[in-house]
């Protein structure tokens, strides 16, 4: 059987869905790939261990970030891939 090389199972484009307490990142197919679970209230933030919204947020942002950030790594030009 042939080598067929790295196979990308994940299908772009990927977005954001914010759900209730929680933000999901979800590939073209309607995958999951993440969620990134925050609580607003202050007290119940510290007590759940959880992070604000806001920083939620920016943490599903850079896992949106991921395959760029690969290639950036292998040396591969983002806007080519």
């Amino acid at each position: 059987m042939a080598d067929r090389g790295p196979v990308n199972p994940f299908i772009k484009p990927w977005r954001i869905e914010e759900s209730g307490e929680s933000f999901q990142v979800v590939d073209a197919a309607g995958r999951s790939l993440a969620y990134v679970y925050f609580e607003d209230e202050p007290t119940r933030r510290g007590f759940m261990k959880r992070l604000s919204k806001y920083d939620a947020q920016r943490m599903a942002q850079q896992i949106l970030r991921l395959p760029e950030l690969v290639r950036i790594a292998k040396g591969i030009d983002p806007d080519k891939a």
